[in-house]
């Protein structure tokens, strides 16, 4: 089973998502900033999940969007990028069949434009986590009011197989640690300081009731999630 399929199967029993086709406009036009944003065809699953607490959601998509439009905030994802695919190719190691695999193949065409794409995946990934990690913490605080082609599913699949064995091991849970405190301490040079303390976002969302696990995804899943997303592109990039 895919993260991607994971993260939406755990989900949907808490809150339903609105998905863009089913959004209204004011949902609609906040997807369409944050596509733009992200340059992706449809906005981050996540925020599908955000979106039914309106209030909420255009709160802190407006921090999001500010975030990812400063030259500054795209200098920090270039720095951190090098820094955790350096420590992920150090540390999870692809199984022998999968390197023969790639042994064969890495030179084709078809792998080439996959590589291409999945840079592009594990950009969008590294702004998620900060994004979701700067909520995880901002949310801890409390403040006064305020493309894949032939061959490629095989390796996909290889790669699935790995990381799903490398989950279990210590390794994992160090190098899951490690991306995080390289995080973290970017977060304090973020060019728009995401606030989201916890009692701003009860004000917000209180209305809604199942806003407890609106503050569960905050602070627990949804961090947790999208740096195993992260390590996972990050782990099929060659």
């Amino acid at each position: 089973m895919s993260l991607a399929k994971s993260c939406y199967n755990f989900l949907k029993t808490m809150i339903s998502p609105i998905f863009e086709p089913q959004a209204d406009e004011k949902i609609k036009k906040v997807y369409q900033q944050l596509k733009q944003v992200f340059s992706v065809a449809k906005p981050p699953i996540f925020f599908c999940y955000l979106a039914p607490f309106y209030e909420y959601f255009s709160y802190i998509a407006t921090q999001i969007i500010t975030n990812l439009k400063n030259e500054k905030f795209i200098e920090i994802i270039n720095e951190t990028k090098e820094i955790i695919l350096k420590l992920l190719k150090d540390n999870l190691k692809k199984s022998e069949e999968t390197n023969e695999f790639l042994n064969r193949f890495k030179h084709s065409p078809q792998f080439f434009y996959f590589q291409k794409d999945l840079e592009k995946i594990f950009d969008t990934n590294l702004k998620l986590t900060f994004i979701f990690i700067a909520l995880r913490e901002a949310v801890k605080d409390w403040a006064i009011a305020a493309i894949v082609k032939d061959f490629l599913p095989y390796y996909l699949q290889l790669c699935r197989n790995d990381f799903y064995l490398l989950l279990k091991k210590e390794e994992y849970v160090f190098i899951r640690l490690e991306i995080e405190k390289i995080i973290l301490r970017f977060l304090s040079l973020l060019p728009d300081l995401i606030v989201s303390p916890v009692n701003l976002v009860i004000e917000m969302t209180k209305k809604y009731e199942n806003y407890p696990e609106l503050l569960y995804l905050l602070s627990e899943h949804f961090p947790t999630t999208v740096v195993q997303k992260l390590m996972f592109s990050g782990y099929m990039k060659e």
